[in-house]
This record gives C-alpha cells, structure tokens and sequence, in this order.
C-alpha cells in the first residue's frame, strides 16, 4: 500500500493496482489488472509508475500506458522496487535476479551486484542501501562499488525516518542503521536457551524493537514509530514499546503494509485481516 499525495492511496494486488481516495472514500477500478502490481510511485511530473511480480514496469503519463520489460533491455521482468533520484530524473529498479537497473531520459544501464534478492531500496546520501534477505547492501551509484553487511534475520522493509535515521526491519525486528552498525551487531549476546534474551552494551540504542518478526515500519514522528509485526502493531517511542489494540480482531494476522493519511491517521494492510 503507497500513499501517492494527500488524497489517494494505491493498493497493489495479484490483479493490478487499485486506487483509494479519502475525499470521496471511494475505490476505482484496477488499472493494470492482468498483472500482478508489487509497488508504485509518482515522478515530479504527476505521472504513474508500476512495478510487477513478473512483466517489467509500466509507466503511465495521464491515461497512457508505457510498458518496459526484457525486451527493452531490462536484464528480468520481476522488478520489487523502484526508487528516484533526488532530483526525480533518474530510477533505479531492484530486479529479483540481483540486477540493479538505472533509467534515465530512456537509457537503461545493468549493475550486477551481489545481494541475494532484493526486497526493498532506499537513499543514504550518494549510496542506495539495497535489502536483501541476508542483510544489506550499500551500493555506490557513482563508482558502482557495493558492501555487504549480514544481519540476523531476513530483511522486509527499509525506512528513512523524519530525522534522517535509515530504519532496517526484518526477522529479528527493529534496527537504526548507521556507522556504528557493524560493531553494535558483534556487542549483542543472544542466548539460544532462552528466546528474547538479550544482552546489550549499555551505549547501545539502536535494537529499537527486539525477536519480532517485523515486516513494516511507519514513522509517525521524532523517534516515533509504529512496526508492523507478525502479531498486529506495536508502537516504538523514546518512553519504550507498546502493543497496539491486542484484543482487536484484525491485530491478530501480520501487518505487511501501512501508510498516513493527511489527518495523521494510520492505515494498516493485514494478511487476512483487512
């Protein structure tokens, strides 16, 4: 689920991508649907753009309808993430098959790199951070040179939060990347014996949510977030964790995707759950 303005939501599905507007709560029909639609975003322009689980991306100005696949020189047509540049004139596309795309003014340039499949991408100042489900990559689009860092557990979602701290959440749960990250990870001790243990160095601030599976992380202000987990939501602040609504229903399935609406109201995609 993308929120794409302040009036509309995008939903993608296994039968294209459904859009939601708050001023009328209404659904439109599905654009795209004979695709499945795994993420989308809007250029500076106000036009469209469409990842797809196995046929490339498409690219809508208005109405019309642009499409690029392998014909076109991508290197695979499972494409999980699509991320601009900062001055919007250039994509990145994380391909499945560990091929990173960079499209510009109708050019197409592959980078091989060694990731293990990609699940999401973000921007750390001239690097893209790639993740994958063994850690992280850090990809340098200048000079094409990428570092490996492995984490404990499978990575689900990246996240740069209001005041610029890139968030990493995955198998293990809640983590802020930075400088430090490497050797804040050989300070933790887990003890096999007894799940949730854990030992930290007592400098270490950066395990913000700790043996929850996390697959989605929303930032709701200043060191403010609400995870998305295997058991429902649980609110990260400053103060300590909180489980959110444990006796509702819907917080009984995983949370996979969220996103604000412009009342600073929080949405959350269940699987089963709605």
């Amino acid at each position: 689920m993308t929120r794409i303005g302040p009036d509309e939501f995008f939903v993608g599905t296994i039968k294209g991508a459904f859009r939601y507007r708050l001023s009328t709560n209404t659904w439109e029909p599905a654009l795209l649907d004979e695709f499945t639609i795994t993420s989308v975003c809007m250029d500076r322009e106000g036009n469209y753009w469409f990842t797809t689980g196995a046929d490339g991306v498409f690219y809508t100005p208005a109405i019309q309808v642009k499409h690029w696949s392998e014909k076109d020189g991508f290197k695979g047509n499972t494409i999980n993430k699509l991320l601009f540049s900062e001055d919007k004139k250039t994509i990145w596309a994380a391909l499945a098959n560990d091929n990173l795309i960079r499209f510009r003014d109708g050019n197409i340039e592959s980078y091989q790199v060694q990731y293990h499949g990609t699940l999401d991408l973000e921007w750390a100042g001239e690097e893209l951070v790639i993740g994958s489900a063994l850690g992280i990559t850090r990809f340098n689009t200048r000079t094409g040179k990428q570092v490996h860092t492995y984490l404990p557990g499978s990575m689900k979602s990246l996240l740069t939060s209001q005041v610029g701290d890139l968030m990493y959440c995955g198998g293990m749960g809640v983590l802020k990347l930075d400088e430090h990250l490497v050797k804040v990870l050989e300070n933790i001790q887990f003890y096999p014996e007894q799940p949730g243990k854990v030992v930290l160095n007592d400098d270490y601030k950066n395990l913000l949510l700790f043996n929850e599976r996390t697959y989605s992380l929303q930032d709701v202000g200043p060191d403010q977030f609400i995870a998305g987990t295997a058991k429902g939501l649980i609110f990260i602040g400053p103060d300590g964790n909180e489980r959110l609504f444990p006796d509702h229903p819907s917080m009984q399935f995983t949370v996979y995707s969220m996103a604000t609406g412009p009342d600073g109201s929080v949405w959350a995609a269940t699987h089963g759950g709605g």
